[in-house]
């Protein structure tokens, strides 16, 4: 987990060194038009699912966007999720209040971990580890986000999406959740 964290954060360090160049024109932060977001949600980190989430604003009601997540510590069966997601906004703020999200497809790969298996000719027990496989699914969410001094962002959402392989024995449901408390920075 602590690995994860710290590629997210020297993820993080990177983006600000690229992006954080000040131009040599003066323009106040409420002038500038901010069209890139990155933000990390909360829930799935204290989860051991860390998700960090980039954000591109089209213009003042839409976004395009890519969600990134991969499994920390947590017992979850997935190895890591991808997700694009569009979304359309409904405040008065630029990107910004009530929104609806749809995400064109989840790739994510998930099956059992691997287990211990005794080997005669060794005679020690050695790891094996199992085959993941690739799914797809299509879903919808709702949500809000709320933009604090036109650059730091808190964004609550919620929503479902379905799978849409044929084979799914390595689930219990063919369903995923796309839930966040997130947090993050405009810029």
């Amino acid at each position: 987990m602590k690995k994860y964290l710290l590629t997210f954060l020297l993820f993080g360090f990177y983006l600000n060194l690229i992006f954080g160049q000040k131009n040599d024109i003066k323009v106040t932060d409420s002038a500038k038009e901010y069209k890139h977001e990155i933000t990390l949600n909360t829930l799935y980190l204290i989860s051991g699912f860390p998700e960090i989430n980039y954000e591109y604003l089209i213009d003042e009601d839409s976004s395009v966007g890519l969600s990134y997540a991969i499994n920390g510590d947590s017992g979850f069966k997935t190895k890591y999720s991808l997700t694009p997601h569009y979304r359309l906004y409904m405040g008065k703020k630029r990107a910004g209040g009530f929104f609806m999200e749809g995400n064109g497809f989840m790739v994510y790969t998930a099956g059992d971990y691997g287990d211990y298996v005794y080997d005669p000719v060794t005679q020690s027990y050695e790891y094996q580890d199992t085959e993941y496989k690739m799914y797809f699914g299509l879903g919808i969410a709702v949500g809000g986000k709320f933009i604090v001094k036109d650059t730091w962002i808190t964004e609550l959402s919620a929503g479902l999406g379905r799978l849409l392989n044929d084979s799914q024995e390595n689930l219990d449901v063919p369903l995923y959740p796309r839930i966040g408390i997130s947090i993050g920075k405009r810029f």
